[in-house]
């Protein structure tokens, strides 16, 4: 009896507190902002800009929408990201001890610009010295050391992940990728949706369609999973499958496994294509 009396005592001074935690922020969107916003900039260093119109909503999950966003990074010559719209979903629960955990994150109307120096030109060792080739392969290393360093730098790309998000949307947005003084490729990503984003190495379920844009436009529906490991910064792919169409007569099955090096910028993949009746196996 006195363990019932005393459950029920706190019962409701647990609910006045919620209350009072709560109440203050389902009333004031700029809040709920203002901590999305310090989220943002604590997991990537990144900057929310918000120049649209700003609109709470409390049910499923407490959390705004915001109209014309941009994420400053934290140097200038990183990638810029805009959007259209940002929902951020906010779980209840972990308010109550004053953490934010983000639940949805949807992104409509992206445009990602990535902008990298050319790419070097061919170089033929078969005629250089023992020394000649050691100090070619010694700038080599150098070379893939910077372009570590330039991948980490670039982090903030991967705000989702770094803020864990537990589910991602986006929808009718674009990759914009060039090279210093050369020509633009652009991606078109009709949906990608993922769960569960971490940078842990915990798995990443994810599918989508996007679309490589061009005089013969080539589309690309996945679906599988993968890993991103922030310490070794290594990226596993699990039993991801693709199917492109318009880059042959018949549309083509991609079934691939393996992992990437971020540093080393390397890759070592297995592949399964199909085409029609005809299957081919290999590594690349």
């Amino acid at each position: 009896m006195p363990r019932l009396l005393l459950i029920i005592l706190l019962v409701p001074i647990a609910l006045i507190l919620a209350a009072a935690i709560l109440i203050p922020l389902l009333v004031d969107k700029d809040k709920i902002l203002a901590m999305a916003a310090e989220e943002v900039k604590k997991q990537s260093g990144a900057e929310l800009v918000v120049t649209g119109d700003v609109d709470l909503s409390i049910f499923p999950t407490l959390g705004v929408s915001l109209g014309e966003v941009s994420l400053d990074m934290p140097k200038p010559d990183q990638p810029s990201l805009k959007a259209r719209q940002l929902e951020i979903g906010i779980k209840v629960m972990p308010l109550l001890s004053r953490e934010v955990a983000i639940d949805t994150l949807a992104l409509d109307g992206v445009v990602l610009k990535l902008v990298s120096e050319p790419a070097p030109a061919p170089v033929d060792t078969s005629e250089l010295t023992e020394e000649q080739l050691q100090a070619f392969y010694e700038k080599r290393r150098e070379a893939m050391e910077a372009a570590g360093k330039s991948v980490q730098d670039n982090a903030a790309l991967a705000v989702p992940l770094a803020l864990n998000v537990a589910q991602l949307r986006i929808t009718d947005s674009r990759l914009e990728m060039s090279e210093v003084g050369g020509d633009t490729t652009v991606i078109g990503i009709d949906r990608l949706e993922g769960t569960d984003l971490n940078l842990a190495g915990r798995a990443i379920p994810l599918e989508g369609e996007v679309r490589l844009e061009g005089d013969d436009p080539i589309d690309l529906a996945f679906k599988g999973a993968i890993t991103v490991d922030q310490g070794s910064q290594l990226i596993g792919v699990e039993d991801l499958e693709l199917t492109l169409s318009g880059a042959m007569a018949e549309p083509v099955a991609v079934e691939t496994s393996g992992q990437v090096d971020i540093n080393r910028q390397v890759a070592d993949m297995n592949l399964v294509a199909r085409i029609a009746d005809t299957t081919a196996e290999g590594q690349l």
